[in-house]
């Protein structure tokens, strides 16, 4: 993995590889990132708050200046 800025956004986002598609992918590693859990007695959705540092969102999802990267800029 290496790190680097984005050039849309400016945030630092860290570059893995994608096995799947055989790209690289940027993700943002920083926190906050939730879980949905189901509450067994009530069956409601809570949202429960994920601290390891292993995982990460695609900057894609987060970044304001996606569109500009994705080659179908709107």
């Amino acid at each position: 993995m290496s790190k680097s800025k984005c050039k849309g956004c400016g945030k630092e986002i860290t570059w893995a590889f994608n096995p799947s598609t055989g790209k690289k992918v940027p993700l943002d590693m920083s926190p906050p990132f939730y879980a949905l859990v189901e509450c067994p007695e009530t069956g409601n959705l809570l949202a429960r708050q994920i601290t390891r540092k292993d995982i990460g969102m695609s900057h894609f999802a987060t970044c304001p200046k996606a569109n500009d990267f994705s080659g179908k800029n709107s």
